[in-house]
């Protein structure tokens, strides 16, 4: 089952990588209608997925916030990263 769902989120992000401009399109209905005009504005999307996904990332990212006071103490986050299957561009 957890293969599964990663693999339809690893989809999805494929899909929202070679389209920036119609996925931004999408958070029209996640936004206030104030936010609108500033949506074509927003940086192109960029997500990683699971298979390019590594420990390190989220490491280094837990530590930035534990030194900026975001987070109280260190996380252990050795082997928290599942890897799906790498996949091909979406067209």
């Amino acid at each position: 089952m957890t293969r599964r769902i990663v693999k339809s989120l690893d989809e999805a992000i494929v899909y929202i990588n070679a389209h920036p401009k119609e996925a931004k399109k999408f958070l029209r209905k996640y936004l206030s209608e104030a936010y609108w005009a500033q949506i074509d504005l927003y940086p192109d999307p960029l997500y990683l997925t699971s298979a390019d996904s590594r420990d390190e990332i989220y490491i280094g990212i837990a530590t930035q916030y534990r030194r900026i006071g975001i987070i109280a103490q260190d996380i252990d986050l050795a082997g928290a990263t599942y890897h799906g299957d790498r996949l091909s561009q979406a067209n």
